[in-house]
């Protein structure tokens, strides 16, 4: 759907995502974030690109007809890409990426980084571009892992970032892969945590028995020279 709009920065034609088929990534991501369930303005806002407040201040008739179709999917249609499979390849910059079955190629930056962004707070649908980047970065430009390549650190850097490009793509093609990785990485999360309290728990009792050990053999000798 199109509509052409002006505001006070001039007159613009909207392409406006009004399926779940054309929403992009980072649509998809602001719709779970940003919007509340209930504001349609703030939803029209997200799926066309038009600021929030020239949406609210419009008289306009067509924007208005716009707003009610473009925003009845996000009610009525499943968003069924929630039920994909995990796809074998991902088109990015012109190129047929391999998505791996297993998550046991990540290095230990890239766990990292995904993980800091893990808390109680947040649904795995924000993090959909974030930890696509994450993973798919060495893939997709080869060698080793770069986080200013696959998020950047600064705004120019963010610019050009694997995951600016992921944001774009639609959600239909991102969304079984991010999941995928996250659920998979939650997964083994447990485990791998539990091993890791297991050495620090190891390592600190057989120190503990090592200094206990120290401290008989001073006092033995200490005894003896008595």
């Amino acid at each position: 759907m199109k509509i052409t709009v002006t505001t006070s920065k001039g007159t613009r034609s909207h392409e406006i995502a009004d399926s779940w088929e054309k929403l992009s990534t980072g649509q998809y991501q602001r719709i779970v974030t940003d919007w509340d369930g209930k504001d349609l303005v703030k939803a029209f806002s997200i799926l066309s690109g038009i600021e929030y407040t020239a949406v609210a201040a419009s008289d306009s008739q067509e924007m208005e007809e716009a707003l009610i179709l473009s925003t009845r999917f996000l009610f009525t249609d499943e968003p069924v890409f929630k039920q994909f499979d995990l796809p074998k390849v991902i088109t990015i910059r012109g190129k047929d990426i391999p998505i791996p079955s297993r998550i046991g190629r990540l290095s230990i930056a890239q766990n990292l980084h995904v993980r800091q962004k893990l808390n109680p707070e947040r649904s795995y649908d924000e993090l959909i571009s974030f930890v696509t980047a994450i993973y798919l970065q060495p893939l997709v430009d080869g060698g080793l892992f770069d986080f200013g390549k696959a998020i950047g650190e600064t705004d120019q850097e963010k610019e050009i970032s694997l995951e600016t490009e992921v944001k774009k793509l639609p959600i239909m093609q991102t969304y079984p892969v991010g999941f995928f990785l996250l659920s998979q990485l939650l997964g083994s999360g447990l485990d791998s945590t539990q091993r890791w309290e297991s050495t620090v728990v190891t390592a600190l009792r057989d120190a503990g028995l090592f200094l206990r050990r120290q401290t008989s053999n001073v006092s033995n000798h200490l005894t003896t020279w008595t």
